[in-house]
């Protein structure tokens, strides 16, 4: 998924729940289960090489703008402050991953990345870019339509 919609979904989990206990280990666990829904996401090989991949920075700054549109979205909708920090435990997984591309020899974040791939049951290209649409557009009305009714 996109990280715009794992932070309003991370969001919707702080609004709804309130209780930090319980909405931020369950806004780290959505994460994983929004990856198992097919979509399209970054080119995740451009990331990975880094620098030496011609199109690392155009990714770059995708992730970076698709980030910052998702924390748009949600402080424009004014949540608790719990959201916003679930928000950011729900993008978390795709930091650490990140993270993992510069620290190669570290084996908590390889071991992480690992599972985080296991998790796509589809791989990007095999997703239809409709399909794709749907699931994540979905996700992204779920979580506003969440948030709003919670506060």
């Amino acid at each position: 998924m996109i990280l715009a919609s794992h932070v309003l979904i991370g969001g919707a989990i702080g609004a709804a729940f309130r209780e930090p206990a319980l909405a931020i280990p369950l806004a780290l666990a959505s994460h994983y289960l929004l990856d198992a829904v097919p979509h399209r996401e970054y080119r995740i090989a451009r990331l990975e090489a880094g620098f030496r991949d011609h199109g690392f920075i155009v990714e770059l700054l995708a992730v970076f703008a698709d980030l910052a549109l998702g924390f748009a979205i949600l402080l424009a909708l004014a949540p608790p402050p719990l959201a916003i920090v679930a928000g950011f435990a729900a993008a978390l997984p795709d930091a650490v991953t990140f993270l993992s591309f510069l620290m190669r020899e570290n084996g908590i974040l390889r071991a992480q990345r690992a599972f985080h791939r296991r998790i796509h049951l589809m791989r990007r290209e095999q997703v239809p870019w409709l399909l794709a649409l749907l699931t994540q557009g979905s996700a992204v009305l779920v979580g506003v339509f969440v948030i709003l009714a919670a506060g």
